[in-house]
């Protein structure tokens, strides 16, 4: 007996170390791996009580990244003390102050600080620049960032940018369902007009735990679930499908709604607040712009048809992943966005 129990000792002891050494090591690859780098999770994202998770302080990448042809480009890239990706001057007067909210297309780990959307809308256009995205973030996440900033920044113009996965992150049992817009993580949502905590995936106590101490253990989770990704149909299928027809898109829509209608009672009076999409396209953009233009929110269109257009003329705008822009998507959003506040500023 004395001899089994010695043995099961040394299996837990060589184990432990094992653990360890599988966890010295996911972490050298994070921190040198250009693709893990892009990937954003345990460098660029830093978990937070309040919202879930939030941009890591003062983060610096400097390196070369791959867009969809594999072609390398430099991108250096940083964000400030409190996330933002841009931080203008909150006592400018001379110039219009926009804030951009939005989710990973906005955070835009993917391209250098002067060539995101916001950037080279603000260079051609001539104002202050304030740039908040996250990757994943809901819109009651955005609302919140909005409120806890707004008084600080006094914006103009407040700019929300939509994506498709915004159904799924507004609504715990869609994303539950999810195979590639689940967090896994700890995030507040709004059910039934009130603002619950859940961690919408299995094991979510498993995955907090993972994602809050161990860089191997959440590697090992997130690769289950790319392998089994495929195994069954998820949820953004059968909500592309049905779109409105689907019970939970309707509610996800509502939640979106009432969130808006939040943005709307929050920014200063006189705030000009637009939006547009990341992507077009039925169910989600008409529901995009039908909920907008609900809540007063002048919707910015065109965006997702010229990528579309450019894409199939055989031009590059993706990075690496084949979702995020590169600096040529970027450009084309700009150009999009300041057509159109042109004409009306």
């Amino acid at each position: 007996m004395k001899n089994f129990l010695l043995g099961v000792l040394s299996i837990i002891i060589a184990l432990f170390f094992l653990f360890i050494l599988g966890e010295l090591v996911a972490r050298a690859y994070f921190a040198y791996d250009e693709q893990s780098q892009s990937e954003k999770l345990f460098s660029s994202l830093t978990l937070d009580d309040e919202l879930g998770w939030r941009p890591s302080s003062n983060y610096r990448f400097s390196g070369k990244l791959r867009d969809a042809s594999g072609e390398l480009y430099p991108v250096e890239l940083s964000t400030d003390s409190q996330g933002f990706r841009s931080y203008g001057n909150p006592e400018a007067d001379e110039r219009k102050k926009v804030l951009f909210l939005g989710d990973s297309f906005t955070q835009a780990m993917q391209v250098s600080d002067d060539k995101t959307y916001y950037a080279l809308l603000g260079e051609a256009m001539d104002i202050e620049v304030f740039a908040y995205g996250v990757d994943g973030y809901g819109s009651l996440q955005e609302y919140m960032v909005l409120d806890k900033y707004v008084d600080e920044i006094k914006p103009d113009a407040v700019i929300i940018q939509f994506c498709p996965n915004d159904i799924i992150n507004n609504h715990p049992d869609l994303e539950r369902r999810s195979n590639f817009n689940r967090m896994g993580l700890r995030r507040p949502y709004l059910v039934d007009g009130e603002v619950v905590y859940t961690t919408a995936a299995s094991v979510p106590r498993l995955r907090q735990f993972a994602a809050s101490y161990s860089k191997l253990l959440y590697t090992v989770i997130r690769k289950i679930d790319r392998l089994t990704a495929n195994r069954h149909t998820s949820i953004e299928r059968v909500v592309r499908e049905e779109g409105m027809n689907n019970p939970l898109f309707r509610e996800s829509l509502e939640v979106i709604d009432q969130v808006l209608a939040k943005v709307m009672a929050r920014v200063p009076e006189g705030t000009d607040v637009f939006a547009f999409s990341s992507h077009w396209g039925r169910p989600y953009h008409p529901a995009f712009i039908e909920v907008a233009e609900k809540n007063g929110i002048r919707f910015i269109n065109g965006n997702g048809r010229g990528l579309d257009m450019a894409e199939k003329k055989g031009v590059t705008i993706k990075a690496a992943d084949t979702a995020h822009w590169n600096n040529e998507g970027h450009r084309i959003v700009a150009n999009t966005l300041q057509r159109y506040l042109e004409k009306i500023w």
